[in-house]
């Protein structure tokens, strides 16, 4: 009885000897298989592609553009009617015009008081 009970405990301790071996093969290919992806993670995230090579008056143009129209100012015109065009064009060299509607009493004793405080302020220096 007691060589049964031997063989039996080799039995189990070859089977979780064996239980081991798998899940540290397993673990293995895991770590493995991360450090891969890590390492395709590194190599792709900051790889920036030079952009072509323009023709200078092209880099001019487009140098000059991103300068003085970066914010593209005329793209409320575009499409539009010309007497819409007219009106937009009034309205970008007054500003009132666009504004002076909504502009009441309220507003106007917040502005003096503001005014007031930088005059004081700036009459001195």
């Amino acid at each position: 009885v007691a060589h049964i009970g031997e063989e039996r405990r080799k039995g189990d301790l070859k089977m979780a000897h064996s239980l081991l071996d798998e899940h540290e093969t397993e673990l293995a290919i895991a770590m493995s298989s991360y450090s891969v992806i890590q390492e395709k993670e590194k190599s792709s995230v900051h790889r920036v592609k030079v952009p072509p090579r323009k023709n200078v008056i092209e880099e001019v143009r487009t140098t000059l553009r991103e300068i003085f129209f970066a914010d593209d100012p005329l793209r409320s015109f575009r499409g539009r009617s010309r007497t819409k065009k007219i009106a937009l064009g009034f309205q970008a060299m007054f500003p009132i015009l666009e504004w002076g509607s909504q502009y009441n009493y309220k507003k106007f004793v917040c502005d003096l008081i503001a005014g007031l405080t930088i005059a004081s302020l700036a009459i001195p220096q």
